[in-house]
């Protein structure tokens, strides 16, 4: 049975050493270094408000789960990558926004592995008509000839994040001018104050997130101050509120009263219109007619006649 053997001193000493590094600093970032020039790197750790250390993947695993920080969540970030470790106590964003500041495009080589999905834009080339079309579409960028010119018509990803890139689809970017890739540090992922910030949330303008930030306040207060929740940031806003529904209430009340007044004054003269109509054509009384004298005078002869009669 073989013995285990023991790490060797330089090993042990660097790792100390990361160790140490890693507890001076209030950001711990991950870079990933395959492809990079050596230049670039030494411009980068002049510039860089902190330190840079290259270090062996095997012995950064060991370090990342030997620190009581939570920082064994970077450990799931070193597949696929040349790791560096960069250190600093600007944030996160701040120190993500500085590297892709001093980033470079460049054109694409065969086998570099893409950072990103790698899209051709849709819309007219400099290219003439030819055997193009055919090696464009070998390359799953569907083109046309309008104009005399060669054009794609849409926008077309030609290799995935994480892919290879092949030897026609380099060439292909190439003669379109596009400089797909960037020369410079590759945040792949950063550890702050128990929080793992991956690159897809890195690469993100940190003024989007001040952006959303003060949508969230906003939002916030007015909920305050809709619910009458009081407080020493809102209390302006609430008593304008406040002023304002009062404003609103006492005009709605007087513009009643008004019509009130305006509806009681019409009915009056409605109202005397009316019974001036219905005395107008109010039926008149008619003086019963004289009684013929003709009826009065004709009792007396009869009278007569009668006295006459008996005799």
């Amino acid at each position: 049975m073989k013995e285990k053997k023991e790490p060797s001193k330089v090993k042990l000493k660097e790792v100390e050493l990361l160790k140490g590094l890693i507890s001076k600093y209030k950001t711990i970032g991950l870079l990933d270094i395959n492809n990079l020039p050596s230049p670039q790197l030494q411009i980068a750790r002049k510039k860089i408000d902190g330190e840079i250390r290259v270090t062996k993947k095997r012995l950064l695993r060991v370090v990342l789960k030997d620190m009581d920080k939570g920082l064994e969540k970077l450990e799931g970030c070193l597949d696929n990558i040349v790791p560096t470790l960069i250190l600093t106590n600007d944030s996160s964003f701040k120190l993500a926004k500085f590297l892709r500041q001093n980033k470079s495009q460049v054109a694409a080589k065969p086998g570099q592995i893409a950072p990103k999905d790698l899209v051709v834009p849709a819309g007219p080339t400099a290219l003439p008509p030819g055997p193009i079309i055919g090696e464009l579409g070998a390359a799953g960028i569907k083109a046309s000839v309008e104009g005399g010119k060669v054009t794609v018509k849409e926008d077309s990803v030609v290799v995935k994040e994480g892919e290879m890139i092949k030897d026609n689809v380099a060439d292909i970017l190439g003669k379109l001018g596009v400089k797909p890739m960037e020369i410079g540090l590759n945040l792949v992922a950063t550890f702050e104050d128990g929080s793992l910030f991956k690159r897809n949330i890195l690469e993100v303008d940190d003024g989007v997130y001040v952006d959303k930030l003060k949508g969230i306040a906003n939002e916030a207060m007015n909920l305050t101050v809709s619910v009458g929740y009081i407080t020493k940031d809102n209390v302006q806003l609430v008593l304008r509120k406040v002023q304002s529904e009062v404003l609103a209430l006492d005009k709605i009340v007087n513009a009643g009263r008004d019509k009130l007044k305006k509806d009681l004054a019409t009915g009056d003269k409605e109202g005397e219109a009316l019974t001036k109509k219905l005395e107008e054509n109010k039926p008149k009384k008619e003086s019963k007619p004289e009684e013929k004298k003709e009826s009065s005078e004709e009792k007396p002869e009869e009278s007569k006649n009668n006295v006459q009669g008996g005799n």
